[in-house]
């Protein structure tokens, strides 16, 4: 309990002055957008296009400058690349006169020139530990959903995303940004970085999305050769919870479509 104690304070601690409260901002924003993948993707739109808004608004009144450093530039560089081909594309094959529509649907992808001068107000190394705690404990409660969906509602689960083939990339992604907890100093956060990759991964699963199947072994073996040479430590407990839940997992596909596929 006392952990939990202290994560609640480290999301939600006001800090000192207007720079505290955007600070607090930032870090309820990254944790929720952490957790919500699974379980609601349209709130995690939501959170983007507020941050995009508040983004817009605090340059446009001078509150904000847009100093990016040059990684910065580069990774919004990167993420604008898509969108540009995506309207590119619709110009040059206009899906049925609807190029408004779809041009407004990929403008979030451009809220990382907006979103990162806001990120920068917090102190370096606060956001990503959040983001990755965050994952895991996503991840964990994503399972558990899909598990319940899959015995009881679906013959393939989807979680909150009403698109199984969208969780199995969620799992995929989200799992294995967990596991990067494995190497905290924290017992706590350990276990949650391995059951949530486990989670994901059972996600992953219980989708049965065929292609995020076949990522399942790269994926692991990318985690052996990054943890290969980093010690960390596993206690016999987060082992045997991970495994159970695997267990489960496993269990569950083998009823009805899923393990067909």
């Amino acid at each position: 309990m006392n952990y939990f104690k202290q994560l609640k304070m480290a999301v939600l601690d006001p800090g000192n002055g207007a720079g505290g409260a955007l600070d607090r901002n930032n870090r309820i924003a990254v944790f929720a957008f952490a957790i919500l993948p699974g379980l609601s993707p349209n709130f995690n739109s939501f959170i983007l296009l507020a941050s995009m808004l508040w983004g817009a608004y605090s340059l446009a009144t001078g509150r904000l400058a847009l100093n990016l450093s040059r990684s910065d530039r580069l990774v919004a560089i990167g993420m604008s690349i898509y969108p540009l081909v995506m309207i590119a594309s619709i110009f040059i094959n206009p899906p049925y006169s609807e190029e408004l529509d779809w041009i407004l649907r990929l403008l979030p992808f451009f809220s990382i020139w907006l979103v990162l001068p806001r990120m920068r107000q917090s102190p370096d190394g606060r956001l990503v530990p959040l983001f990755i705690l965050g994952a895991g404990i996503g991840m964990i409660v994503t399972f558990v959903f899909s598990l319940l969906q899959i015995m009881f509602l679906m013959s393939r689960a989807e979680a909150g995303t009403s698109n199984a083939a969208l969780l199995g990339i969620i799992g995929v992604l989200f799992g294995g940004i967990a596991l990067l907890n494995v190497q905290s100093p924290r017992s706590v956060e350990q276990r949650i970085a391995i059951l949530g990759y486990a989670a994901g991964l059972g996600c992953v699963l219980l989708s049965g999305t065929r292609s995020a199947w076949l990522v399942i072994p790269v994926h692991i073996l990318i985690f052996i050769w990054f943890f290969r040479k980093r010690g960390f430590h596993l206690s016999l407990r987060s082992l045997a919870i991970t495994g159970s839940l695997l267990f489960v997992g496993l269990v569950a596909l083998g009823s009805g479509p899923v393990f067909h596929r």
